[in-house]
């Protein structure tokens, strides 16, 4: 366990997801804070925001079909009067099936095509942040607050571990 700066490492992230990014042509936005460093298991961490970015890649790539229409925000922010940092990624995917809420975390559950997704990954990012002592959730975007955005991911880490 150590401390970590969370906006350079998704800085490093996005970096490493680039070919990524060009390929799916989607445009990656940040908006980050001030944040203090975190104590964590940062080669977790950044395991967990490679696999949310490329999920919001995916989907992203997926959106009304329009060139270059495809839009991930990432947001950082401390919350909770300093006691954690939150970082929140959002697409303007075609959002999440009624169906699929129920088992997003669920371990082999996936909803992208046969040979595209594992089902591994929402599963293991949630084991991990929790393993960190944060919490990670999901969130459909209502379209009066979605500014286009459908899909909000949100991973909180505290900014002190007990």
């Amino acid at each position: 366990v150590q401390f970590t700066d969370l906006n350079e490492d998704m800085e490093n992230v996005i970096k490493v997801c680039s070919s990524d990014i060009k390929e799916a042509g989607v445009t990656v936005q940040k908006r980050f804070g001030a944040l203090p460093r975190v104590e964590c298991r940062p080669s977790e961490i950044n395991m967990v925001l490679r696999e949310l970015l490329r999920n919001a890649i995916y989907y992203a790539s997926r959106g009304d079909g329009s060139p270059a229409s495809g839009r991930v925000l990432v947001r950082t922010d401390v919350v909770d009067e300093g006691s954690y940092v939150e970082m929140s990624i959002l697409d303007n995917g075609p959002g999440i099936p009624r169906e699929a809420w129920k088992h997003i975390f669920d371990l082999f559950y996936t909803t992208k095509p046969e040979g595209s997704g594992y089902g591994l990954g929402l599963s293991e990012c949630y084991a991990v942040v929790k393993r960190n002592g944060g919490t990670l959730s999901v969130e459909e975007l209502l379209e009066e607050d979605a500014a286009d955005y459908r899909t909000r991911v949100v991973l909180r880490l505290p900014t002190r571990r007990e």
